[in-house]
């Protein structure tokens, strides 16, 4: 069985709800379920470079008709034309932060940063090493199905290098 966070719980549990009725207040607490991955709709809404790294904004929108709670990070892949996974996966920047409860229709977001230097990192410097991706896949934190986001950039082909971290959902770095 998997242990959680104090902060955590409450978030997912709890989405104090006041109720006001004859004068008397009830507090009634509403379960909020983790957010499904089919719900989360990932978008990139803005993106600056500076110093051979791109910073990219990428926003996930709740599709879904309820509430939800989505915490930690997400997973992004950089895919070729056929959709084939080129290096590794992203890693982390920072740290995890508070879940954050989306409505209907509410956003967070997350920045993506990519080293553009896909042609001069160490074991992707040599032609066919390295090849364009036309996008990404984006998986939200805790697995589940994975969205695709157009985006152009080189990338290392060895399943083990990757040129990519993310912040965690609700944090975005300056500037990006």
């Amino acid at each position: 069985m998997r242990r959680m966070t104090g902060a955590f719980l409450m978030g997912a549990l709890t989405a104090g709800a006041l109720a006001v009725d004859g004068g008397a207040a009830t507090a009634a607490a509403r379960t909020v379920s983790r957010c499904a991955s089919a719900a989360l709709v990932p978008a990139v809404v803005r993106e600056d470079g500076a110093a051979g790294t791109i910073y990219r904004t990428i926003e996930y929108r709740n599709s879904g008709h309820q509430a939800c709670v989505i915490s930690g990070f997400p997973t992004v892949e950089l895919v070729d034309r056929r959709g084939r996974v080129l290096g590794g996966p992203s890693g982390h920047s920072g740290a995890v932060g508070a879940p954050v409860t989306l409505r209907p229709g509410g956003v967070t977001e997350f920045t993506l940063i990519a080293s553009n230097m896909a042609g001069s990192i160490e074991g992707c410097t040599d032609p066919g090493t390295y090849r364009p991706a036309v996008g990404a896949r984006v998986t939200p934190p805790g697995g589940g199905r994975s969205r695709f986001i157009p985006l152009t950039q080189d990338a290392c082909v060895a399943p083990g290098l990757s040129t990519l971290s993310v912040t965690a959902v609700g944090h975005v770095l300056p500037g990006s």
